[in-house]
């Protein structure tokens, strides 16, 4: 894992003296789907992304490492057109909520 790594390798050397490392990874990656309902009649996207990274210098023997992590949370609201709403009858709107409430229907 990123975070544990310490110390910037010696890969020739001018490293030998000095050196400059830094990684960084994507840990998680998660998208949630809000639907819309009476209450809060929009459809909202969120995505989040969470990343670990490090950095290292050394000089001589003196060396100093930071590591950590930053999340990233991205959203997105669309309203709902009442008109295609309306359109919808009661026994789609009762399939699609019994979908959506079967777990089995988001395995992969």
């Amino acid at each position: 894992m990123i975070p544990a790594e310490t110390g910037a390798r010696v890969d020739n050397f001018e490293h030998f003296f000095a050196n400059r490392d830094s990684k960084r990874a994507k840990v998680s990656d998660l998208n949630v789907i809000r639907f819309p309902d009476k209450e809060h009649p929009y459809l909202m996207l969120y995505k989040i992304e969470m990343f670990a990274w490090k950095k290292t210098q050394r000089v001589l023997f003196v060396q100093k490492d930071t590591s950590g992590f930053n999340i990233s949370v991205n959203m997105a609201k669309f309203e709902v057109v009442q008109s295609v709403v309306d359109r919808i009858t009661d026994e789609e709107m009762k399939n699609v909520i019994e979908k959506l409430n079967d777990p089995s229907f988001f395995d992969f």
